[in-house]
């Protein structure tokens, strides 16, 4: 059963507050779920827990390249401390998302031109799986074969190894519709993009937080 958790992050870049937009979706999560809890992590509080509970991976998250890296494997660490959901920023919510709290885990589909991926904008999970510790071994692989998080910490580390993780996968009208196609969608995924920039310095040789 996965507990009634809200998770996000934000602040791995800077202190600043999010922007109205990305405010007003995180808002809309907790305005249709009002009895789930409600947590919002930084970079701070991230390293706390993953140096307290995961001492074994800590040097591992802290020598990662970049916090864009850091976000993607932050949230595997947190649906295994404390279950729940997990949410990227440019989530917005349309509908209650209670129905799906039965499952152990549970991972939605996306799909970019020709390209399908599991998404890891939006997670839900029992607390304790072990199955995150299958991903987070992933990633350490992938880490060493490539520099872009969509490839090395991101959707598609999910991705290579959904088989094996042996979850259910919805199908990408559930969270994360087309545009125009929402209508029979809980979520929907913004795509603001705010890590790619950073990325894009990374690529170009460049030295980020």
């Amino acid at each position: 059963m996965i507990p009634k958790k809200i998770h996000q992050i934000w602040g791995m870049w800077d202190n600043l507050p999010p922007n109205e937009e990305l405010q007003g979706y995180s808002d809309s999560l907790k305005k249709l779920n009002p009895e789930y809890e409600y947590t919002l992590w930084n970079s701070r509080t991230i390293e706390i827990m993953i140096e307290k509970s995961y001492p074994e991976y800590y040097d591992f998250y802290m020598k990662l390249p970049t916090n864009v890296h850091r976000c993607d494997v932050a949230r595997y660490f947190i649906l295994h401390k404390e279950g729940g959901i997990y949410a990227d920023m440019d989530i917005e919510c349309l509908l209650p998302l209670d129905q799906f709290l039965d499952n152990h885990i549970l991972l939605g589909r996306e799909t970019l031109g020709d390209l399908k991926y599991v998404e890891c904008a939006l997670m839900f999970s029992e607390k304790g799986s072990d199955k995150w510790f299958k991903v987070i071994e992933q990633v350490k692989v992938n880490s060493t074969k490539h520099l872009n998080p969509l490839h090395s910490t991101g959707p598609m580390a999910l991705t290579c190894i959904e088989k094996d993780l042996g979850v259910t996968v919805l199908h990408k009208q559930t969270f994360f519709p087309d545009k125009g196609e929402e209508s029979c969608s809980w979520t929907i995924h913004h795509r603001k993009k705010s890590w790619l920039s950073p990325v894009k310095i990374l690529l170009h040789g460049k030295k980020i937080p």
